[in-house]
């Protein structure tokens, strides 16, 4: 996982946490009721889209970094062999040689013929405006409907 996406994470875990203390101070200050209010409905659905967002940065960065590993070749010599520090070190060498060629060449097609890291980078400028775009609307929509006085 790159530092981008662990950042990601932690600023959205941040929001989360940040939405929750503000939702249990405001109920807090408010009248005790035993149903839903208004206000619950507007910090449960930032909740849900803060909870998408993160579910979205985590499902990118698998994709992305997925890669089948290769087979092991069985004509390498096994790497536990004692005394033998030169041959481990090679094959830890190979396979990482293997590993950085299979991470850099395009992953297994889909059925569109895109390669992950195409379906990754799509998703993620995707999200980059249908995120905010949602958010938007939601907010558009709820404030106009409840901001009249009942």
């Amino acid at each position: 996982m790159c530092h981008k996406t662990i950042f990601q994470i932690g600023h959205q875990l941040v929001i989360i946490l940040t939405l929750l203390a503000l939702n249990i101070g405001i109920n807090q200050t408010l009248a005790p009721v035993s149903y839903i209010n208004l206000l619950d409905v507007w910090f449960f659905a930032s909740l849900i889209m803060v909870c998408a967002a993160l579910l979205q940065c985590i499902t990118v960065n698998y994709i992305a970094e997925s890669a089948e590993e290769p087979p092991v070749d069985a004509a390498e010599p096994p790497a536990a062999v004692e005394g033998n520090d030169k041959t481990k070190d090679e094959t830890e060498t190979k396979r990482e040689e293997r590993r950085r060629f299979f991470m850099n060449r395009p992953l297994a097609l889909c059925k569109t013929g895109r390669s992950r890291a195409q379906i990754s980078l799509n998703l993620n400028k995707t999200s980059r405006w249908l995120f905010p775009l949602v958010y938007v609307c939601f907010n558009a929509v709820y404030w106009a409907l409840f901001s009249v006085e009942f």
